[in-house]
């Protein structure tokens, strides 16, 4: 039964309330289908931290609704693939080597109005669902996020991330503090070439951005009680 039949004969909070919890929710002429509710796990808290790094969302009503998130490595692809796949049962289309793009209103809406985990880099933040989540599942999302958009230093125990985003700097900021871990945090201007920021702006930009840098013991802390998703990375704190 469509949701706008529904919504005729009822308004939209008795809608909210008779409606079953154990539907199926989907948009007509669109792949994807979700359970009206749907647990986030440790893999969706996976995916949701690489989207944090390098995802967005685009549309235009009538048009187009694209969700996109950006990694080289396999890994993290393929897992990501296979979220869209199990939970959202959307399949995934591979632009490149490093884009993941997946053409549903349904998805696209989620991300930006259900899960507000935001559109475009200056709207990101961490979803409500994951900082209220148990450990498991928040770790696994910084895991995430610091693979994606997270670096190292060759010479001294250390781990720096960017993003452009207040809410996203301050939720990092607060979700790290629940495993111990202190952060520095400063502003510089930079100037991406490459990832999900240059894509989404089709060029080079440049952006005050927000600098959380991780030091000496509290990068001890987070190679022993986050760390990162990739291995190549993880095995740089070590």
């Amino acid at each position: 039964i469509s949701a706008g039949v529904l919504i005729e004969l009822y308004d939209c909070d008795t809608v909210v309330e008779r409606v079953p919890t154990d539907v199926t929710l989907g948009i007509r002429r669109d792949s994807a289908s979700i359970s009206r509710q749907f647990d986030v796990d440790e893999t969706v808290g996976t995916m949701l931290g690489y989207y944090a790094a390098e995802g967005f969302t685009r549309q235009e009503a009538g048009s187009f609704y694209q969700t996109t998130i950006c990694t080289p490595d396999d890994v993290p692809r393929d897992e990501i693939i296979d979220v869209f796949d199990d939970v959202f049962d959307v399949e995934a289309f591979e632009e490149n080597e490093w884009k993941i793009t997946v053409s549903s209103r349904l998805v696209t809406t989620l991300f930006s109005d259900v899960l507000d985990a935001g559109s475009r880099a200056e709207t990101k933040l961490i979803p409500d669902c994951v900082l209220s989540a148990p450990d498991s599942i928040l770790r696994t999302f910084l895991a995430a996020y610091f693979s994606g958009d997270g670096s190292t230093s060759s010479e001294r125990v250390e781990v720096r991330a960017h993003t452009v985003s207040d809410d996203l700097q301050s939720d990092l900021i607060a979700a790290l503090k629940r495993f111990g871990i202190a952060t520095k945090v400063y502003r510089e201007e930079r100037t991406p070439k490459t990832g999900a920021v240059a894509e989404f702006y089709d060029g080079e930009q440049s952006f005050e951005s927000w600098v959380l840098k991780i030091t000496s013991q509290n990068a001890v802390r987070f190679a022993d009680r986050v760390g990162f998703h990739l291995g190549r990375k993880d095995e740089t704190l070590t």
